[in-house]
């Protein structure tokens, strides 16, 4: 069975490293809206790296923790809430990992929480999303992806290699 979180989740990471190389060839002041595009994605590769958790996690448990919004506060409270009670996580460095997810994850939080800022550019009250021209630095956002997807990378093999977990295994095939 494949692991679906998990599959979205590597493909908006090579869409964003493809994304990226593109823009930093480019060498050429980017546009506001590439940068609404480029942060909505890293945003969402945050919102999917936790959905893959808690449905590994749901998996371990035999549990549907999974949230099926785009609340990013709610979904790293969550997550934190079932990883810290994850025993074979305690003696593994996830807490560094966590802290610099948690970092950029509150740094969509104050500007994104509920994944419409960089996707609208309007409000429902028809109010400017975020002002349009904003400065973004490109190699603090390549730093901010980097760090997200390495830190993700140190959970979720853990989750992976539970007997329990049969997402993304030949297990359930």
């Amino acid at each position: 069975m494949l692991d679906p979180w998990g599959y979205y989740y590597e493909g908006y990471c090579e869409f964003i490293e493809a994304s990226l190389n593109t823009l930093i060839n480019k060498q050429e002041r980017l546009h506001s809206a590439s940068m609404y595009a480029l942060l909505f994605n890293v945003r969402h590769v945050i919102e999917l790296g936790l959905k893959d958790i808690l449905a590994q996690l749901g998996e371990i448990q035999n549990n549907d923790l999974l949230i099926f919004n785009h609340d990013l506060k709610q979904l790293m409270n969550t997550t934190h809430k079932f990883l810290q009670s994850y025993e074979p996580l305690s003696g593994s460095p996830w807490k560094s990992s966590w802290a610099l997810i948690d970092k950029h994850a509150n740094f969509f939080i104050e500007i994104d929480v509920n994944s419409f800022t960089f996707r609208y550019p309007l409000t429902k009250n028809n109010m400017p999303s975020m002002e349009h021209n904003f400065e973004v630095n490109l190699q603090a956002i390549v730093s901010m992806f980097h760090e997200i997807r390495a830190s993700f990378i140190k959970i979720t093999p853990i989750l992976m290699a539970d007997e329990r977990n049969f997402l993304g295994s030949k297990k359930n095939a």
